[in-house]
């Protein structure tokens, strides 16, 4: 066995102690809204990306993720920077049938967005119109093309976190008791941590959505 852990129990102890470890680097990482704000308009992209989890108890279909076809789930509401590779924002675990998208940014980071500045995102934040930009028909070609890489550099970012099996396979928090949620979160946030320094350090990259 690796690092002579003989176990499944003792490697499900250490494993844990280190992902909380890791987990509180992100706010040092992430920073604030302000650290991160340059004073470019087009702020950040923001999207949402469910996780597949264990029927919580009792049932309740607020957990309901259409994603899933119904299965329960957990959202995550991510920004990331546009003038660089670096996640600005993350809200979440939060139930997917009771809160889409546009209720999880109304409740929390709309009332936090620097003034002035402006969100890319898909077609279901287009009702607030004063934070959002998405795609338009009408959009002159080379801000189209702006739109699409921005869009597919988030969508890139979220595939890179559901390469580990904690994200993309079923949570089972029955080991956790009424702190899932927490449990969850914890271990999104040590996920995003090796996430970014991998973008850090360059062995994994995105799209730069300014490039011609």
């Amino acid at each position: 066995m690796f690092f002579n852990i003989k176990t499944g129990k003792t490697a499900r102890k250490w494993a844990r102690r280190y992902m909380k470890k890791i987990a509180l680097l992100l706010p040092e990482m992430v920073g604030t809204l302000a650290d991160n704000d340059e004073g470019l308009i087009f702020f950040l992209s923001l999207d949402g990306t469910h996780c597949p989890i264990e029927e919580p108890r009792p049932w309740s279909k607020k957990w309901s993720s259409h994603k899933f076809g119904g299965k329960p789930g957990v959202n995550y509401e991510f920004g990331l920077l546009l003038h660089k590779a670096k996640l600005g924002w993350i809200h979440g675990p939060t139930p997917p049938g009771e809160k889409n998208d546009l209720v999880v940014f109304r409740s929390k980071l709309m009332h936090e967005m620097p003034a002035d500045r402006r969100l890319i995102a898909e077609s279901g934040y287009t009702a607030e119109p004063d934070y959002f930009t998405t795609k338009n028909e009408l959009d002159p070609k080379k801000l189209s093309k702006f739109k699409d890489r921005v869009l597919s550099r988030h969508e890139n970012f979220n595939q890179r976190v559901k390469c580990f099996a904690i994200t993309r396979t079923k949570f089972r928090h029955r080991g956790f008791g009424e702190n899932w949620e927490e449990a969850h979160e914890t271990a999104m946030h040590a996920v995003c941590v090796i996430v970014q320094l991998h973008m850090d350090n360059g062995t994994q990259r995105l799209l730069d959505p300014y490039s011609v």
